[in-house]
């Protein structure tokens, strides 16, 4: 868990993936979005774009780290 000081009190966005192997694509981000913070439960690859697909050559986000 993250400290508050790190929380900011902006809208989240939140994806659960049930698979190790499993891709899940999220509705898009707002049009007025410039940062985001990821951080997930569980190593993962992550890919942002209009339709984005996560491979090992993806962004890696290790687990409970933000980014």
């Amino acid at each position: 868990m993250l400290p508050n000081e790190y929380r900011p009190q902006i809208p989240t966005h939140t994806l659960s993936a049930t698979t190790s192997s499993g891709a899940t694509q999220t509705s898009a981000f707002g049009t007025q979005t410039q940062t985001i913070m990821v951080t997930a439960t569980a190593d993962v690859f992550v890919a942002l774009g209009a339709d984005p697909t996560a491979t090992t050559l993806s962004t890696f986000i290790t687990s409970g780290w933000p980014y």
